[in-house]
């Protein structure tokens, strides 16, 4: 049943919904009979609970990645002794080489091993057992270190006992990593389902997130009624007629390389489809002034028409395009100015520091209303600032944030806004 109308609620909303039905499952999730061995084992490995949690986001956030690649049916994790007994085997023969020297360190070095192997030996119940592979658990781990312990003459074949000694050190701490990621594979199958059906559910009722409209509108692309004579082309080799496509992007918002862009892509699409004139560049900057944008020209031209120095698998640098700036110049007042330009002695406490923040704030605003700053007047130019005398500031919400700190909380911030008051207030009546 197709849904009635198509919304796309904000992050914020995409969030708190998401959460929502996560502490639902959670509950559940931990309550499964049938995983109630792989997530104790998980917890045992040292797996926090929280990781389920980060483990389900990244799932959402790739869903049709987890539909492809995760399988819908994985075996439970092995017994935990099923693994410990060939290292304990190999570990005891290594224990029990012939030593032509009674006093040799590697002797008793062997020793403590083969010693903390009969306890290891001795836990009967498997978590307890998981948790003493741990490092720093009980029993007391010895030490697994013979790079210059030995004498040659005492063993048969020393620099091979040694590498075997290594391998056991190697082979008991794989157990913890193996157990862990064959309980992460079977908790997964059951976060696969969850993940599945949160995306058929939002697609039934036609509320989809910003990365459902992505993955739909690339099956819809795949179907073969809609790619009609294209059949099994690739995209750039599909003939396209005149004015029958419209690409927007910038190769430079890296940003959304979280949603998987690729600029060898988008490059590649520029090349295919914006020649012979099909290609317009937007370059009018509409909120910086012209000194930045001249700056930014400047040193982005120079920066990014660096040639490079080492091979790259596929093209990956778009070419640098100045900006044109509309706005001009003030004619009064600082296109940038710099706050706390002065650095503040070392070891000032967090009070006078805030209190010589708000000074720094205060000394600037005090210092645009006294040279008559220009502030634009939406029409293309620029008009005076407020006249000093309407320049009396409230406390509040006028004081800036203190970083680390949300605003208002704490008295601590009442120096601040008091001395901000202070160093604006104009002089007389």
């Amino acid at each position: 049943m197709k849904p009635e109308r198509l919304s796309v609620p904000d992050e914020v909303s995409s969030a708190v919904a998401s959460e929502q039905r996560w502490a639902a499952f959670q509950d559940e999730l931990l309550a499964d009979p049938d995983l109630a061995r792989p997530l104790l084992l998980l917890f045992a490995c040292g797996v926090r609970p929280e990781a389920l949690r980060s483990l389900a986001a990244a799932f959402e956030d790739n869903w049709d990645l987890v539909e492809e690649r995760a399988p819908d049916h994985c075996p439970g994790p092995p017994p935990a002794r099923e693994l410990l007994v060939p290292v304990l085997t190999a570990g005891r023969e290594v224990c029990a080489e012939p030593c032509r020297a009674p006093t040799d360190k590697l002797a008793d070095r062997l020793a403590e091993i083969g010693e903390y192997l009969d306890q290891l030996s001795a836990i009967s119940d498997e978590l307890e057992l998981v948790e003493a592979l741990a490092p720093g658990a009980r029993p007391q781990r010895p030490s697994f270190a013979v790079g210059n312990v030995g004498g040659k003459r005492a063993w048969d074949d020393i620099l091979n006992l040694k590498q075997r000694v290594r391998d056991l050190e190697a082979g008991l701490g794989a157990i913890r990593g193996e157990l862990a990621q064959a309980s992460a594979r079977k908790v997964a199958t059951v976060l696969r389902l969850f993940t599945l059906e949160a995306a058929a559910e939002r697609r039934a009722s036609g509320e989809l997130q910003f990365h459902d409209l992505l993955v739909l509108a690339r099956a819809l692309l795949r179907r073969p009624d809609v790619r009609g004579r294209a059949g099994t082309a690739p995209w750039d080799e599909v003939e396209v007629a005149p004015g029958h496509l419209f690409v927007v992007g910038d190769p430079k918002q890296s940003i959304y390389r979280f949603r998987r862009a690729d600029i060898s892509t988008f490059l590649g699409a520029a090349r295919r489809f914006g020649a012979a004139g099909g290609r317009v560049e937007l370059t009018a900057n509409f909120r910086t002034v012209g000194p930045i944008i001249a700056w930014v020209n400047s040193t982005f031209g120079a920066l990014m028409s660096e040639v490079a120095t080492v091979a790259l698998p596929a093209p990956c640098q778009p070419d640098f395009i100045p900006l044109v700036p509309t706005r001009t110049a003030a004619e009064r007042g600082p296109a940038v100015s710099v706050l706390g330009r002065e650095p503040h002695p070392a070891g000032t406490g967090a009070d006078e520091l805030r209190a010589a923040e708000a000074a720094d704030v205060a000394a600037t605003v005090a210092r645009a209303v006294n040279e008559g700053w220009q502030v634009h007047d939406g029409q293309g130019g620029w008009r005076p600032g407020p006249a000093r005398r309407h320049h009396r500031p409230r406390p509040g919400p006028h004081v800036p944030a203190v970083p680390g700190r949300r605003p208002g909380q704490g008295r601590d911030r009442l120096p601040g806004r008091s001395q901000l008051a202070r160093v604006c207030q104009p002089a007389g009546p």
